[in-house]
């Protein structure tokens, strides 16, 4: 054989662990690689996943309602105030503005958020109190828009047919005091309507605190213990509403 060619084939023999070494340092890599990529790209949907579910039930739920319930809260006290200036407008003889007007809110509650927050819970106690509440208001505002018009104008009535001392007595004992009654009595009512924002308040935190939450973890999350107090400290509450 030539002396050549057995030279030739003991040098390439002679590369022959370079080049399984470099063969498998090259999948390495490429194992590594894929591995990243796919870490990668789940660590990238389950952070999608995170997005979504805040964006579901965290902004379009329970902070939309949040929203509703203070501007709720927003009309009644400011309907309270008037009322209140009202009263003392009759019970001090100045006049009487007739011209007055009560906030309104909408009839009827936004239901996606409620439906958002009733699955996120699993329970549909709070939707019920929220309604409760949207309908006191409404009431409310109603009784006062009507009712104490007549009533404004009744004291109109009084003060313009009576100049003598007596009728400061007579107007307090049949209009300002029955009405002072009613309007304590209503927000009394009001305020039991609290605890609707303490628990989404609550329930927001928690779910904020979820960094890592995923569409398969929902059924875990209603099932925290925390939350089950949440849901049942509001029934509590509801069904002492609704005595």
């Amino acid at each position: 054989m030539d002396p050549n060619i057995i030279f030739v084939v003991r040098e390439v023999g002679g590369f022959w662990p370079e080049i399984i070494s470099a063969l498998i340092t090259g999948f390495s890599i490429l194992v590594v690689a894929f591995f990243s990529y796919i870490y990668g790209l789940r660590a990238y949907f389950k952070k999608r996943e995170h997005e979504q579910i805040m964006k579901r039930y965290l902004e379009e739920g329970i902070d939309r309602l949040s929203e509703r319930i203070y501007h709720v809260k927003e009309v009644f006290l400011d309907n309270y105030l008037k009322a209140e200036d009202i009263l003392s407008q009759m019970k001090t003889f100045h006049r009487i503005d007739l011209s007055f007007k009560f906030r309104t809110i909408p009839k009827y509650v936004e239901t996606t958020p409620m439906y958002k927050l009733s699955c996120l819970l699993d329970d549909i106690v709070f939707a019920q109190s929220i309604q409760e509440l949207f309908v006191h208001i409404n009431s409310t505002t109603d009784s006062l828009d009507v009712n104490w018009r007549s009533l404004a104008s009744r004291a109109i009535e009084i003060q313009q047919a009576h100049q003598e001392p007596t009728t400061l007595e007579q107007l307090t004992e049949e209009l300002i005091e029955p009405l002072r009654r009613y309007l304590k009595e209503d927000y009394d009512k009001f305020a039991k309507f609290f605890y609707i924002e303490d628990g989404l308040q609550q329930i927001a935190a928690i779910l904020e605190k979820e960094t890592t939450i995923t569409w398969s973890d929902l059924s875990h999350f209603r099932n925290r213990k925390d939350i089950e107090n949440i849901i049942a400290t509001t029934k509590e509450n509801y069904v002492e509403l609704k005595k």
